[in-house]
């Protein structure tokens, strides 16, 4: 090797080094303007990320924080056709990559307190730049159920899109509870999501990221969920989290109006045939197993929140993504959990009565109900004769109250099913109802159509 050539070497390498030193100096610098100034706008945080190799300090703007209760993203209105596109999504995965490599660094870097210190404003902050790269406009309804809150927040949330995790994190993660501090959230996720699939834990660092700032992953195909329970019982009482969990346990069946275009997506009609088959397979136990287990140690707050509109954006049946939306998110009362039995028959009591509490909670949030029946009225009056559309009237306003919102799970299952089957199926549901319906007549209709 000549003379030159190791000086060329040397150089090289020195400048390797001061490059690394530098990156890092400008992350941290960037890392801790994000965490002060939660909520601000994303562009921000991409402007100095691109500049991360600059030898000179940053001289960060002045902040200018999003504010709820709208945060609007929109390029315009709506246009009709709504607009669909894969651009959107692979750069929200570009973005993704970014924002979980950047906590990963700074984990490896720093260690990991520092990266729980900032992994709520990077968690905002991604969430925000979702908002942004699909230009939605999110509104957040009735923040004042937030005021009388000081325990441990466990959140349920209906399910519909991966837009869930941008929605409710926002609402919630730019609010301040007055009477304890800011909202400091972890999600139960699914393991064969985030974990078990290579591209979303390796390539893209989704899941390493999440497993480095401590959400709880739920092995859904694995007997040994009981630890999942432990693990969210833990992080709440232990290190000061709020978690949050989605009681369906997959996202419901996306929808579609008389027109064909997207209707967001059900309540009842979620999870595989054979849950959607008996009365209320829509909603799992686990979420009023871990709000017990939480109250046998410590009084906690169980916070029904309603998501609308993020299937329209994005389901699962769809790589394309509708642009220009709004999607809202609705906060409900919470259901304060004490202090939980210790004889083991009042316990199996007090979780069913919880679970019962929740489902109708969520029911009353999200405003299934109402939805369902405007929609049955619309499309009946246009099918059934006059005398049979009073009868069927009579029967829906005759289900509006109970209980178990077996008639509304039917007409919910009706809305999921392909456009050219949905027809005759309210055909029959209306025939069937006119005649008095029984429970059996309405569970074999749910059947049928799950099968």
């Amino acid at each position: 090797m000549t003379t030159l050539n190791l000086m060329i070497l040397v150089v090289g390498v020195v400048l390797f080094v001061l490059a690394r030193q530098v990156r890092a100096r400008r992350m941290k610098e960037l890392l801790d303007y994000v965490a002060e100034n939660i909520g601000i706008h994303p562009k921000v945080f991409f402007k100095y990320w691109r500049r991360r190799y600059q030898p000179w300090p940053f001289n960060f703007p002045i902040a200018e924080r999003l504010q709820l209760p709208v945060l609007d993203f929109r390029k315009g209105e709506p246009s009709v056709p709504p607009k669909q596109s894969i651009l959107p999504l692979l750069r929200g995965l570009w973005s993704t990559w970014i924002i979980a490599r950047s906590g990963l660094y700074a984990g490896k870097k720093w260690g990991n307190e520092y990266l729980h210190n900032i992994a709520n404003a990077m968690m905002i902050l991604w969430c925000t730049r979702m908002c942004e790269v699909v230009q939605l406009r999110l509104e957040v309804q009735d923040l004042q159920h937030l005021d009388s809150i000081e325990d441990p927040l466990l959140v349920i949330c209906n399910h519909k899109s991966i837009f869930d995790f941008v929605a409710g994190p926002l609402a919630l993660g730019l609010a301040h509870l007055s009477k304890r501090g800011p909202v400091k959230l972890r999600f139960m996720a699914a393991k064969d999501h985030f974990v078990d699939n290579f591209f979303v834990y390796r390539i893209l660092k989704i899941g390493l990221a999440m497993q480095a700032i401590g959400m709880i992953f739920v092995d859904r195909k694995g007997k040994n969920r009981k630890a999942s329970v432990d693990e969210a019982v833990d992080q709440m009482l232990s290190s000061g989290v709020d978690v949050v969990i989605f009681p369906q346990g997959t996202r419901a069946w996306p929808q579609l109006d008389a027109m064909g275009n997207r209707w967001d997506a059900g309540y009842f009609a979620a999870g595989k045939k054979d849950r959607m088959a008996v009365l209320g397979g829509h909603l799992k136990k686990g979420a009023a197993h871990l709000g017990m287990q939480v109250a046998t140690r410590n009084p906690v707050c169980v916070l029904p929140v309603a998501v609308f509109g993020t299937a329209t954006v994005y389901h699962k049946y769809s790589l394309k993504v509708q642009l220009n939306e709004t999607i809202s998110v609705r906060i409900g009362e919470p259901i304060r959990i004490a202090s939980a039995p210790s004889d083991e028959a009042a316990y199996g009591a007090a979780v069913k009565e919880l679970h019962q509490r929740m489902d109708t909670s969520m029911m009353r949030v999200s405003g299934i109900i109402p939805r369902l029946e405007q929609r049955l009225l619309a499309d009946t009056r246009r099918i059934l004769r006059s005398g049979e559309f009073e009868d069927f009237v009579q029967t829906v306003q005759s289900h509006r109250n109970k209980e178990d919102a077996l008639f509304f799970s039917v007409a919910d299952q009706i809305y999921s099913l392909p456009r050219d089957a949905q027809h005759g199926r309210l055909i029959q549901f209306a025939s069937t109802a006119r005649q008095g319906a029984s429970v059996e007549d309405l569970l074999a209709m749910k059947r049928d159509m799950a099968g």
